[in-house]
C-alpha cells in the first residue's frame, strides 16, 4: 500500500465514519469537531512530512510484513533505534 497524502487520510476517515464519543455524546463528524480536529490535523501533518524527501528517513519505515515503504506510525518498532524515530517525529512535527 502506497503512502497516503493528508487528503487521502482525511478522505479515509470520511469514508469509514468512525464512531467517536466525547462526554457520552456521539460526534457526528470527527473531521470538524473542535475536540477531535486538532488531533486529526496533527496526524495529517505526519502524512505530509512522510512524503517530503527531507523527512522521508524519519517518517517512513519498511514494513516487515510487506517490504513496502509505510508511514512509521503504521509500523511496530523492532528495535530501540527504531523506537527513537518516534521522538524525532515529535520534535519535527510539533
Amino acid at each position: 500500500m502506497a503512502l497516503k497524502t493528508p487528503v487521502e487520510y482525511k478522505d479515509s476517515l470520511r469514508e469509514i465514519r468512525p464512531r467517536a464519543f466525547i462526554a457520552g455524546e456521539r460526534i457526528g463528524n470527527v473531521l470538524e469537531h473542535p475536540n477531535t480536529r486538532p488531533g486529526i490535523e496533527a496526524v495529517a501533518k505526519t502524512y505530509e512530512l512522510a512524503l517530503d524527501p527531507r523527512y522521508e528517513g524519519v517518517f517512513t519505515a519498511t514494513s516487515p510484513l510487506t517490504g513496502e515503504k509505510v508511514s512509521r506510525w503504521n509500523c511496530v518498532p523492532g528495535s530501540i533505534d527504531a523506537q527513537e524515530y518516534f521522538t524525532r517525529i515529535i520534535d519535527i512535527a510539533w
